[in-house]
């Protein structure tokens, strides 16, 4: 196992073919919490697969069932308990419409002078008007993905490059 030196405001690549993510976090229920919790103090739910709770019209779906699994776990879990949600409420259980056309950018957004020094409004209309949309954010700033991070050396002296060739993005 590598010797790790934690460094402030530092951006450190460790290479590696496989990320455990384990954090050791359980739900944080007790039995007043008024569904059937299962091992792990975590809810149970039908044991035909389906996210449905001991209680009828409540579904559970994510880390409080599975436990810590992935992020694309818990999402979708979230869209299988979403399905069954709309079937109970009499839909057909189809989740997939869009119910709000993505924006399009403006070719200005993000380009607005001294944009980012300005104060929050005091009422949620002024603010609406002065906030960027966040999902708007990617049109203004560059994705940046794991590989575009250049390995560093910790302080004893060891580290590698990492295989974008140790170089940091727009150098080389």
């Amino acid at each position: 196992m590598p010797n790790i030196c934690v460094e402030e405001d530092s951006e450190v690549v460790i290479p590696g073919d496989t990320v455990i993510f384990a954090v050791g976090q359980k739900p944080d229920l007790s039995e007043d919490f008024g569904v059937e919790l299962g091992r792990g103090n975590r809810v149970a739910v039908q044991a035909d697969g389906s996210c449905a709770t001991s209680v009828p019209g409540v579904f559970a779906a994510g880390d409080v069932v599975t436990g810590t699994l992935s992020v694309i776990s818990a999402i979708a879990g979230g869209r299988k308990a979403a399905s069954e949600i709309d079937r109970y409420l009499g839909g057909d259980g189809v989740i997939d419409e869009e119910l709000a056309p993505r924006a399009e950018g403006s070719p200005w957004i993000g380009r607005d002078e001294g944009y980012a020094s300005r104060p929050r409004c005091g009422n949620d209309a002024e603010e609406a008007e002065r906030c960027l949309q966040c999902d708007l954010r990617l049109d203004i700033t560059p994705r940046r993905f794991w590989a575009d991070y250049a390995a560093v050396k910790n302080r004893l002296g060891s580290g590698s490059d990492d295989a974008a060739g140790g170089e940091r993005p727009g150098e080389g």
